[in-house]
C-alpha cells in the first residue's frame, strides 16, 4: 500500500515539479511556525519553575498611560514599581503571604565588590551582575547555600549573597 502512494507521489513530482516544490515549501514553512510556536509556549509556561511553589510566585509591573495631545493613547509597561507597595499588597490583599523586592544593578557595566574582614581588604571582584533585594527574598526563592544560612542571609545592612551562574 504504502508503496504504491510512493510511485504516486513520484510520478505527482515528474508530471508536475512546479506545484510539488510550492507544496513541499509551504509544508516546511508550516512545520518550522508550528515549532517555534511550541517551543515559546514550552518556554513561556516552564519559566523558573525548579522554584518551590512557582506557581504561587508573581512579579508585579506599571503601565504608564500618557494622553498625547490628539494622538490617543501611549503606554510604556514596565516592571518597576513603588517601593510602599509591597508592604500595601500585603495589607490591602489576604491572599498576598510575602513580598520581596528586587532591584537590578550593575546593568551597563562592571561594579568592583570589596569582601573586609577586620577593617582590611581580603578581596576584590568586578561584578557584571547584581541585585539590591529584601531579607525575605530566600524565604520566597530556595537557592542552596554552600556557606552561611538562608534564614539569616541579608538580615543586616551590608551584607551579600554571591551566587555563581551555572
Amino acid at each position: 500500500m504504502i508503496q504504491n502512494y510512493l510511485k504516486l507521489a513520484f510520478r505527482s513530482l515528474r508530471k508536475q515539479p512546479g506545484f510539488t516544490a510550492i507544496n513541499i515549501f509551504g509544508l516546511s514553512i508550516g512545520l518550522a511556525c508550528c515549532m517555534l510556536a511550541a517551543l515559546h509556549i514550552f518556554e513561556e509556561t516552564h519559566y523558573d519553575r525548579h522554584h518551590e511553589r512557582a506557581q504561587d510566585v508573581y512579579r508585579v509591573g506599571t503601565v504608564f498611560v500618557q494622553m498625547e495631545g490628539g494622538n490617543g493613547v501611549k503606554e510604556d509597561a514596565s516592571l518597576n514599581t513603588p517601593s510602599p507597595l509591597a508592604d500595601a499588597m500585603r495589607q490591602e490583599f489576604g491572599e498576598v503571604e510575602k513580598t520581596t523586592r528586587i532591584h537590578r544593578v550593575f546593568q551597563q557595566e562592571k561594579t568592583l565588590i570589596r569582601s573586609m574582614e577586620g577593617g582590611a581588604i581580603q578581596h576584590i571582584s568586578a561584578e557584571p551582575k547584581g541585585m539590591f533585594v529584601d531579607s525575605t527574598y530566600f524565604e520566597m526563592f530556595r537557592y542552596e547555600f554552600v556557606e552561611g544560612d538562608p534564614a539569616k542571609a541579608l538580615n543586616e545592612p551590608g551584607t551579600v549573597v554571591l551566587l555563581e551562574e551555572i
